[in-house]
């Protein structure tokens, strides 16, 4: 053991062990904040598994009339849309001179968002959940194999 008290007296030892206290305290941390989450929206089934857009696998409480949505655009107004998403919902989405719309080719503007097309929504609802401010609106590329 005298080895082990002189080791600690060597100042930089004392700051790596230190460093390797905090990492693993914070690692304890995180790993109980995962935990709790976990308990939180309780065990995995239909309505925790992730919500598959298109073949792209997401969040169902994020995306599923919280902070946007996914679908294929069913109206185009002067500004919104109305998204139909795979689960049969519409959704009404306000856009404005602040949001961006990209497409596989790049920026994207409203003739991007045509009656049919795919897009992926990320927004702000209102405070009754009646529609979605767009923050960004990601136009999907057409599926393979299509014209």
């Amino acid at each position: 053991m005298p080895n082990v008290r002189n080791a600690f007296a060597i100042p930089a030892v004392r700051i790596a062990a230190s460093i390797a206290g905090g990492l693993i305290l914070a690692a304890l941390i995180f790993d109980a904040g995962v935990d709790i989450g976990a308990r939180h929206h309780g065990p995995p089934g239909p309505d925790h598994e992730p919500f598959m857009a298109f073949g792209i696998p997401l969040p169902r409480a994020y995306m599923n009339h919280g902070h946007g949505t996914v679908g294929e655009v069913r109206s185009v107004g002067t500004s919104t849309v109305t998204i139909a998403s795979p689960d049969g919902d519409q959704d009404l989405v306000w856009i404005t001179g602040s949001t961006i719309i990209e497409t596989p080719q790049g920026p994207g503007a409203m003739s991007s968002l045509a009656t049919g097309t795919k897009v992926i929504i990320i927004g702000s609802p209102n405070e009754s959940r009646e529609h979605i401010s767009a923050i960004l609106i990601r136009v999907l590329p057409p599926p393979s194999g299509s014209n």
